[in-house]
């Protein structure tokens, strides 16, 4: 989003990050959120439980929006190393994630680790931990080494969330750039 890339700007962030941050993203905060969880409904108690407002504090924003602004060209970097991960690797995505793009990531993740399995939940927002915490515990189990039909648990969630449609028409969607990680 814009905002990261002025919070990174030496005076102009500083002076953003101190004086708007924290009353503008207060006034966009359970949109935002709505839209991350987006198709899937926000726990009622999510907001309180994670503490959010703790990163729009000046310093806290200023070093989330670095690390973000910055992520990008950072996978870019990282993804070539992928590889050499050897560790069991489950891969969890949502088809409906407006925050990563999955089809770079997700996918690329499961090509370039060997072994890697790849979860593709249907209607599943970006949430995956607070949506479907079965289906994590199930995909930590599984590279654990524990038998675990981590496919079947996937379905089971999809019939779960299928009617999901929170934030519909209020959230933008995401524009993947060029596929320089996505499958060849």
């Amino acid at each position: 989003a814009w905002y990261y890339n002025l919070t990174t700007i030496p005076i102009v962030g500083r002076l953003f990050s101190e004086t708007l941050t924290y009353p503008s993203g207060t006034l966009q905060m359970n949109a935002a959120t709505a839209c991350v969880f987006a198709p899937n409904k926000v726990p009622d108690f999510y907001v309180a439980e994670v503490a959010i407002p703790l990163v729009l504090r000046p310093n806290a924003f200023r070093s989330n929006a670095s690390d973000v602004a910055g992520l990008y060209r950072y996978t870019l970097d990282a993804a070539p190393h992928y590889r050499d991960i050897k560790a069991p690797t489950v891969v969890i995505s949502g088809d409906r994630d407006k925050v990563v793009y999955a089809t770079i990531h997700s996918v690329g993740l499961v090509r370039d680790i060997a072994g890697a399995e790849l979860v593709w939940v249907h209607n599943l927002g970006h949430k995956p931990d607070w949506i479907a915490p079965d289906l994590v515990v199930g995909a930590i189990e599984k590279v654990a080494g524990r038998d675990v039909d981590i496919q079947a648990m996937a379905k089971a969630v999809e019939i779960r969330i299928a009617g999901d449609t929170y934030g519909a028409g209020k959230c933008a969607g995401i524009t993947a750039p060029e596929a320089e990680l996505a499958p060849t």
